[in-house]
This record gives structure tokens, C-alpha cells and sequence, in this order.
């Protein structure tokens, strides 16, 4: 029951409400490597990151073939700033399973921030190459280290954006729902800014004149989300 009620949280975004069922269900079961795994990831998801690196350790003590434990420990290590150790907990996840497009991510991350861009982005050309739904995250990454490399061309980044649009994009044309929104001229215009690096980022710097600047103008409705 307790684990039940943890994965309702966890489907949820409950990740206060997940630990004390999460904690009751390993009281119960202590050898469940699963489980601390599980929390290990709520641990992650509110930033108590040295709480999550005890927990997932723990869980790899207990199955030290747990693959998704070694791509989360992986996580927090780089979030930690130990690039190193994460390169080496990644690289024990993807020799685990090589079709793990996490893994491959979680790798070409740790080897990025080590200024190791090749190796970084075969990294992530490797985890797109993966049947996984973080494929498009890998080929954005790709996309991202592409534009650092001055030895690409304007056009050769182009046609990997693109690729990328014909690819992601296209599919979901179809389910896009149309505009409602009234013509008339004098209403504010409600504008929608849609980023993960709100937070904790160097575009917070750039972004936030941009956003002041904007309220001050009347005809303008602005609304950030971090996502």
C-alpha cells in the first residue's frame, strides 16, 4: 500500500508528500533496492542532492547491476559538481545497457562539463540513436554543442535545426490547438516566456531587464514559466 501511495505522489510531482510512504514502504521491505532508488529521485527533484547520493548508493550496495540507480547517481553527482565520479557512474550505466538513451545523455553531460565536447556529443548522437522518448533531448544536445563549434558552419547548424523541427515538430502539428484570441487592436498582448534555466542559470541575468522592460510598456501581459 505504501508503495502504491508513493507512485500516485510520484506520478503527481508530490515529491514532499512521496518521501514518508517511500521511507514506510523500505522500513517494511529493506532489501528493496527499487525503492531507494525511488527516493533517491524525489531527493533530486526537491534538491537535497546529498540525501539522494546516500540513498542511491544504498540502493546500488543492494543491486549493483541497477542500471536507472547508476544514470540518477550519475545526476546528482553532476549537479554536485563532481563531473568526474558522474563520467564514471554513467559510463557503469551505459556499459550496463548501451540501447539506455538516459545513459547516453547522463555521459555526454558529465563529459561536457569537463569541456570534452567531441566525446560529448557522440555521447548524445548515441542516445538519439536509441529507441527512448529522450531522444529529442539528445538531438537538441547535439544541436546545442553545434552551435559552441566554430568549425560548423551557419548552414550546416541549419539544416540540423530543421531536421530537428521536420522530425520532433511535424508530428505534433496536428494536435495544435488554434488560436482563439480576439483581434481587437487596443488589448494587451499576452506574451508566454517557456524556459528550464529560469532558475539557477546565467539567462536569468540577461532575461530579467528584458522582462522589466516589458512591464513598463502597458500594452504588454507578461507571464514566465520555468519548466
Amino acid at each position: 500500500a505504501w508503495k502504491v501511495l508513493a507512485h500516485v505522489y510520484q506520478a503527481e510531482n508530490g515529491w514532499k508528500e512521496a518521501i514518508e510512504p517511500l521511507q514506510r514502504a523500505m522500513a517494511a521491505d529493506p532489501l528493496d533496492a527499487v525503492l531507494r532508488n525511488n527516493l533517491g529521485v524525489v531527493l533530486l527533484s526537491l534538491e537535497r542532492l546529498a540525501e539522494a547520493e546516500t540513498v542511491l548508493r544504498q540502493a546500488l550496495a543492494l543491486a549493483p547491476d541497477y542500471n536507472k540507480a547508476w544514470v540518477n547517481l550519475a545526476t546528482v553527482l553532476r549537479l554536485l559538481g563532481r563531473y568526474e565520479e558522474a563520467e564514471a557512474s554513467s559510463r557503469c550505466a551505459v556499459q550496463m545497457d548501451e540501447t539506455d538513451a538516459a545513459a547516453w545523455i547522463q555521459l555526454g553531460n558529465a563529459l561536457e562539463a569537463q569541456d570534452r565536447q567531441a566525446e560529448a556529443q557522440v555521447c548524445y548522437y548515441k542516445a538519439d540513436m536509441a529507441h527512448d522518448p529522450r531522444r529529442a533531448v539528445a538531438h537538441s544536445n547535439v544541436i546545442y554543442l553545434l552551435s559552441h563549434d566554430v568549425l560548423v558552419s551557419p548552414e550546416v547548424l541549419w539544416q540540423e535545426q530543421r531536421a530537428y523541427g521536420q522530425r520532433f515538430e511535424e508530428p505534433l502539428k496536428e494536435a495544435r490547438i488554434p488560436c482563439t484570441n480576439g483581434v481587437n487592436p487596443d488589448r494587451r498582448l499576452r506574451i508566454g516566456f517557456v524556459s528550464g534555466d529560469f532558475c539557477h542559470h546565467a539567462l536569468t541575468e540577461f532575461t530579467e531587464p528584458v522582462f522589466k522592460a516589458l512591464a513598463q510598456q502597458n500594452v504588454f501581459e507578461c507571464h514566465a514559466y520555468y519548466a
